[in-house]
């Protein structure tokens, strides 16, 4: 389902590699990684693994992709 994939994109893969406690979740004391994919719904995020669809990344609540400035939808 829908929501497998993305506890599987989160929760799970933070908890896979140990980093369950601080990553994972959008939560007060969590790093703020985050992902924001163009895509016009949850369902369809399924599909766009095999082809990267991230429009903007954010890493340690910085923007590092794309660096350059670009307007938010």
């Amino acid at each position: 389902s829908s929501a497998e994939v993305l506890g599987a994109a989160t929760v799970n893969a933070a908890a896979a590699v140990g980093l369950f406690e601080s990553h994972g979740q959008l939560s007060p004391g969590y790093q703020a990684d985050l992902v924001v994919w163009d895509v016009p719904s949850l369902a369809a995020l399924m599909g766009s693994f095999a082809n990267p669809v991230e429009t903007v990344v954010f890493k340690r609540g910085v923007r590092a992709y794309p660096r350059e400035a670009m307007p938010i939808a």
